[in-house]
């Protein structure tokens, strides 16, 4: 470790440098699949914001595979566990690391291709805290399960709350009228935001628990 930049830091400089143009390519891609959709396929103003919020979620299923898949198969993690870092400081570092990329993801397809979903702009924030909570889940479920519980989980976990707005939100239901109210009540999306980010904060502090307590062969595949 260098004796200038913490274990921390050593860490998240590692990952960045390990899976740097493989996510510099993904964004590219992401932005040029949009631009061709958005310049060649005539949308509507819903569609085109749905586009770009699934464009920005689903690479977020590649973070429990880049940043603990890899060490878990190839047993990285038993040569990490022996050096002077504690275990909570692994963990972090590769949240950050997802958290970090599905935020610049998040504000390079909407401030270029939706910018209407920053206005207001807590309505952005809300949509950046669920990519980044959706994000963390891919990672904590990497490190606990199997990558094919931990792929699908996340995307099960999703579909709850999807559904249940879908279901809530129609023409004819009562609870339209109080959904709307409650998201455009000043306090409202910064509510939603506060509490998936509180999620989000379980989440890293329930991985880091259990990883601290782990024996290594449970986390090898």
């Amino acid at each position: 470790m260098s004796n200038r930049t913490s274990p921390f830091g050593t860490l998240v400089i590692h990952e960045l440098r390990l899976h740097g143009k493989a996510y510099v390519l993904l964004v590219a891609s992401t932005l040029a699949l949009l631009w061709v959709a958005t310049t060649f396929v005539s949308r509507s103003d819903g569609g085109r914001f749905a586009m770009a919020f699934q464009l920005a979620l689903f690479p977020s299923l590649l973070w429990g595979d880049w940043l603990v898949g890899r060490e878990r198969t190839t047993g990285t993690i038993t040569w990490l566990r022996t050096l002077p870092i504690r275990s909570h400081a692994i963990v972090l570092a590769k949240f950050a690391v997802g958290a970090c990329w599905s935020g610049v993801q998040w504000l390079l397809v909407s401030l270029w291709f939706a910018p209407e979903l920053w206005r207001p702009v807590s309505t952005g924030v809300v949509l950046l805290s669920v990519i980044v909570c959706f994000g963390g889940l891919q990672i904590a479920g990497r490190w606990r399960f199997h990558w094919r519980i931990a792929l699908v989980g996340p995307l099960l976990l999703l579909l709850v709350p999807v559904l249940l707005f879908t279901s809530l939100s129609g023409e004819s239901s009562t609870w339209r009228e109080v959904l709307l109210a409650w998201w455009t009540a000043p306090w409202g999306r910064p509510l939603a935001a506060v509490c998936v980010l509180s999620g989000y904060v379980a989440i890293v502090a329930l991985t880091s628990w259990w990883v601290g307590r782990a024996e290594t062969y449970q986390l090898v595949d």
